[in-house]
């Protein structure tokens, strides 16, 4: 751990692990009934039902055994995603797999973004605001100085805050109230940076958002968000057809129906909703190229 090679001999050893447990590595879980996610020595096993998903830890856990790799128990968790509390009563506070006891939980961290029960990205998107404000916190005394530029803070919120801020946000589907309270961290911190507008001898007032974005001359948080979903929908429209972030996008799922009422929206429908709001509706031709889809989405003002 710690050498800058090391994530590859993982990936390089976790691939040979799997492929000795012959499990299949082709296809999404559409079509089949476990598929892996792995990175290094982070795993995350999705299946169908708790058979799948044992069935498959066995075998890898098996194979891992023998290249002197062992479970961390107490760091390794069980998420069942199902809106159905009954779904959640029978299953219980624990699964046991073979000698392995897991706690059963409704939200865990993989890979830096938080995965919950219910796939509410709300939940990680307020957990984001929250890390991106520890750092603004331990910005403040940078942000108000005298001695820094408004040019030089810009740069530290550019290039420390929103980076902790925006980590996954190309993923997200984002309701009216998530884009109300990103808004409103990010003018609490340009409100830092440019401090209060002063309006007579010795009186002095807060900012309007008009003028705080006038100052900073720059998109909005939103709108940046946005545009990372755009560019990430290119990279995956030019992907193989065998990639799995490609075929998840445009699999339709054979059975099964959506709840009752209004349906949440998926991230397909808001990206495809913010290309209408551009007037693009030959939109995955002009992904294909992908300097003039760079152009598009580096000039897109979305509504």
């Amino acid at each position: 751990q710690g050498d800058s090679l090391s994530c590859d001999f993982f990936n390089l050893l976790l691939e040979k692990i799997v492929r000795a447990a012959e499990l299949n590595r082709a296809g999404t879980i559409f079509y089949k009934s476990v598929q892996l996610l792995a990175y290094a020595d982070d795993i995350d096993i999705i299946g169908l039902n708790t058979r799948a998903v044992s069935s498959a830890f066995s075998r890898l856990n098996k194979e891992a055994t023998q290249m002197g790799l062992a479970v961390n128990e107490g760091k390794t968790k069980y998420l069942l995603s199902s809106n159905k509390q009954s779904s959640h009563s029978r299953l219980g506070t624990h699964v046991t797999v073979d000698s392995h006891n897991f706690e059963v939980v409704d939200n865990f961290v993989y890979l830096g973004t938080s995965i919950n029960t219910t796939n509410n990205v709300s939940l990680e998107i307020q957990r984001r605001i929250t890390l991106a404000n520890r750092c603004y916190f331990g910005l403040s005394r940078q942000l108000k100085s005298k001695v820094l530029s408004r040019r030089t803070k810009t740069k530290l919120y550019k290039s420390l805050i929103i980076p902790v801020l925006l980590y996954g946000a190309e993923a997200w589907t984002m309701t009216t109230t998530d884009e109300s309270t990103l808004r409103v961290f990010e003018r609490k911190v340009l409100r830092k940076i440019y401090g209060p507008l002063r309006v007579g001898h010795g009186e002095y007032r807060i900012r309007w958002n008009d003028e705080l974005y006038e100052i900073y001359d720059d998109i909005d948080i939103v709108q940046r968000i946005k545009r990372q979903r755009l560019r990430w929908l290119g990279h995956v429209v030019r992907m193989d057809e065998i990639t799995p972030a490609l075929e998840v996008f445009d699999t339709v799922p054979a059975g099964g129906s959506r709840g009752r009422g209004r349906p949440p929206l998926r991230w397909k429908d808001q990206v495809e909703k913010d290309l209408a709001s551009l007037g693009i509706s030959n939109w995955r031709h002009v992904a294909k190229r992908r300097n003039d889809w760079r152009a598009v989405v580096d000039s897109a003002i979305i509504a």
